[in-house]
């Protein structure tokens, strides 16, 4: 994992940022992409496939829509869900983060999946509202 505030070059001219989305059971790990010559542009949250099939931020699908929408010049965030990479999640001890996606699929508590994106929309909204003229939102494989 790569330290906070680090700064990738996933292609020519575009910058990836490994950002922290404050929320209401801890931190949301990201990665806000954009070109680094944009002084505006068209936003674009991804959201992760379901984190017990394979729902990380590093999917290589969410990875490659991120790296290929900035070279577009939108301005992309992609984060992981509660209890995936460094996205904390509050649970019972000795209750894993598999165990509670688990129940939250199988009891189609699809809220707790709604909840993070809607903090991690917010996120782009108040951290680049001036720079961002709408926000398109683009799920894979939920």
């Amino acid at each position: 994992m790569s330290p906070l505030g680090s700064i990738e070059t996933p292609k020519e001219g575009v910058l990836s940022e490994h950002v922290l989305l404050p929320s209401d059971q801890g931190p949301l790990e990201g990665w806000l992409a954009y070109d680094a010559e944009a002084t505006h542009g068209d936003g674009v949250l991804l959201l992760s496939p379901h984190p017990n099939f394979a729902g990380t931020m590093d999917n290589n699908v969410i990875r490659e829509l991120a790296a290929s929408l900035s070279a577009s010049g939108f301005i992309v965030l992609r984060f992981n869900y509660p209890g995936i990479g460094a996205s904390r999640l509050l649970v019972p001890e000795g209750v894993s983060a598999l165990d509670y996606w688990d129940t939250v699929e199988r009891e189609q508590r699809f809220d707790e999946a709604i909840r993070p994106s809607l903090t991690a929309l917010r996120f782009l909204e108040s951290s680049l509202g001036g720079f961002i003229d709408r926000i398109h939102l683009v799920g894979y494989s939920y």
